[in-house]
């Protein structure tokens, strides 16, 4: 291993070193889709502007934290997510969202405003599970890509092609954790999505290294 592959190395061990601490101290900082949290759903029958759905959450919601999403193709819905979402929360979110457009709100007029929400509890969710819905397609996966680089590489480095497996599993896990302790360190939050970017990192990283390992064979 040349010098500069070394002062990578060290760096990022250090870097999962620190997030490895910061995880055992603090844990990750685990965002609303990957731990138990209420869902509200509000759908207007216009489209909205997210800046006054945000003033209405601000004022009834105060200093607690929450989340809200878009949702449905006429941009005419919304999700409000918070960790608790209380039956008077919920009932002056209906209330005021379903005031919100209305040119007069001295109006008298009845109407049902539960038609036009839904209350979801998510109480079930936990990261273990969102981890293990990926374990399983990872490892075939990884197994396929170790069969595919013994194959077709089996050439390089002298023909020690435990060499180039155990590499390719290295730096593979020094990506991965890598960016896992920036999360953890940073505290970002941790969300459904982050699942799908650091599988799109490995990918990156491997099309790069398979072409490094097509410019080895050639020189073989």
């Amino acid at each position: 291993m040349d010098k500069k592959k070394k002062i990578i190395c060290g760096i990022l061990l250090a870097i999962i070193l620190i997030g490895i601490i910061v995880v055992i101290v603090k844990g990750f900082n685990v965002g609303l889709s990957l731990r138990p949290h209420h869902t509200f759903k509000f759908v207007f029958e216009q489209e909205y502007n997210l800046e006054d759905v945000k003033k209405v959450c601000d004022e009834i919601f105060k200093d607690k934290k929450y989340r809200i999403r878009g949702v449905e193709v006429f941009n005419d819905a919304i999700y409000v997510e918070s960790s608790t979402i209380t039956e008077e929360e919920q009932k002056l979110l209906s209330e005021k969202l379903e005031n919100l457009y209305k040119e007069d709100t001295s109006e008298t007029e009845e109407t049902d405003v539960s038609e036009n929400y839904e209350f979801f509890n998510d109480s079930n969710i936990k990261l273990t599970d969102e981890m293990q819905t990926y374990i399983m397609p990872i490892c075939v996966s990884a197994l396929i890509v170790l069969i595919y680089v013994a194959i077709r590489f089996k050439k390089i480095n002298d023909g020690k092609i435990h060499k180039t497996l155990l590499s390719l599993i290295i730096e593979s896990l020094l990506i991965v954790l890598s960016i896992l302790s920036v999360i953890a360190i940073c505290r970002i939050p941790l969300e459904k999505i982050t699942f799908s970017v650091l599988i799109i990192v490995e990918l990156v990283y491997l099309v790069i290294k398979f072409a490094c390992m097509e410019n080895k064979l050639k020189e073989v």
